[in-house]
């Protein structure tokens, strides 16, 4: 039941706009503690929190979110990344 009303405590905090409890449901939806385990979740969560105001939060969802990208989306955005520079945008 912890698990549950871990989840529960983290989803109000998170609707608010927590960055900490929107970083820490991202784990939940992606350990499945709790509630059905849930990648597209896990990411949705992970990406808010990359975009608040605490820096080291905000590195952990990012490095969360790179870890998650698939091989074709770590070659898209690589690819992406060298046209800028040769591009110049």
């Amino acid at each position: 039941w912890w698990q549950q009303r871990t989840f529960e405590i983290q989803d109000q905090a998170a609707l608010q706009g927590d960055q900490n409890s929107q970083f820490e449901l991202s784990g939940i939806y992606y350990r499945g503690l709790g509630v059905k385990k849930d990648l597209n979740q896990a990411k949705y969560w992970a990406k808010l929190a990359s975009n608040g105001s605490n820096p080291t939060i905000a590195s952990r969802s990012r490095e969360f979110l790179k870890n998650q990208m698939s091989w074709w989306e770590k070659q898209k955005l690589g690819a992406s990344s060298l046209f800028s520079i040769f591009s110049g945008n």
